[in-house]
Protein backbone atom coordinates (compact mmCIF):
# COMPACT_ATOMS: atom_id res chain seq x y z
CA UNK A 1 0.00 0.00 0.00
CA UNK A 2 1.47 3.51 -1.18
CA UNK A 3 1.60 6.04 1.72
CA UNK A 4 -0.53 9.13 1.01
CA UNK A 5 1.02 12.14 -0.66
CA UNK A 6 2.74 15.00 1.01
CA UNK A 7 1.23 17.74 -0.87
CA UNK A 8 -2.10 18.68 -1.73
CA UNK A 9 -2.71 21.07 -5.06
CA UNK A 10 -6.09 22.94 -4.84
CA UNK A 11 -6.60 23.18 -8.66
CA UNK A 12 -8.78 25.77 -10.58
CA UNK A 13 -8.83 24.37 -14.61
CA UNK A 14 -7.47 26.98 -16.60
CA UNK A 15 -6.26 29.41 -13.60
CA UNK A 16 -2.44 30.27 -12.91
CA UNK A 17 -2.39 26.95 -10.53
CA UNK A 18 -1.63 25.01 -13.90
CA UNK A 19 1.94 26.58 -13.13
CA UNK A 20 2.03 24.85 -9.99
CA UNK A 21 0.83 21.58 -11.46
CA UNK A 22 3.59 21.78 -14.17
CA UNK A 23 6.51 22.78 -11.10
CA UNK A 24 5.26 19.28 -9.56
CA UNK A 25 5.46 17.26 -12.27
CA UNK A 26 9.11 19.08 -13.38
CA UNK A 27 9.91 18.50 -9.65
CA UNK A 28 9.00 14.75 -9.66
CA UNK A 29 7.06 15.25 -6.43
CA UNK A 30 4.59 13.34 -5.08
CA UNK A 31 1.42 14.89 -4.90
CA UNK A 32 -2.27 15.26 -5.41
CA UNK A 33 -4.68 16.91 -6.93
CA UNK A 34 -8.04 18.37 -6.15
CA UNK A 35 -10.07 20.39 -8.48
CA UNK A 36 -12.17 23.24 -7.27
CA UNK A 37 -14.72 25.52 -9.28
CA UNK A 38 -13.70 29.72 -9.01
CA UNK A 39 -16.14 32.41 -9.50
CA UNK A 40 -15.23 34.73 -12.26
CA UNK A 41 -14.93 38.06 -12.97
CA UNK A 42 -18.21 37.61 -15.25
CA UNK A 43 -19.43 35.71 -12.58
CA UNK A 44 -19.85 32.73 -14.47
CA UNK A 45 -17.94 29.40 -12.73
CA UNK A 46 -18.62 28.05 -8.89
CA UNK A 47 -17.73 29.48 -5.71
CA UNK A 48 -14.51 28.79 -4.20
CA UNK A 49 -14.48 26.93 -0.86
CA UNK A 50 -10.94 27.14 0.32
CA UNK A 51 -10.02 27.54 3.75
CA UNK A 52 -7.37 30.06 2.34
CA UNK A 53 -9.65 31.52 -0.23
CA UNK A 54 -7.32 31.23 -3.03
CA UNK A 55 -7.63 29.72 -6.33
CA UNK A 56 -4.47 28.23 -6.38
CA UNK A 57 -3.56 26.86 -2.47
CA UNK A 58 -0.86 24.10 -1.94
CA UNK A 59 -1.13 22.51 1.55
CA UNK A 60 1.08 20.16 3.48
CA UNK A 61 0.41 17.32 5.73
CA UNK A 62 0.45 18.09 8.84
CA UNK A 63 0.34 22.01 8.26
CA UNK A 64 -2.18 23.50 9.94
Amino acid sequence: RRPAPMLTLFHAPRSRSTRILWLLEELGADYAVRHVGIRYLDGSGAGLALPGGLAAELSAKGSP
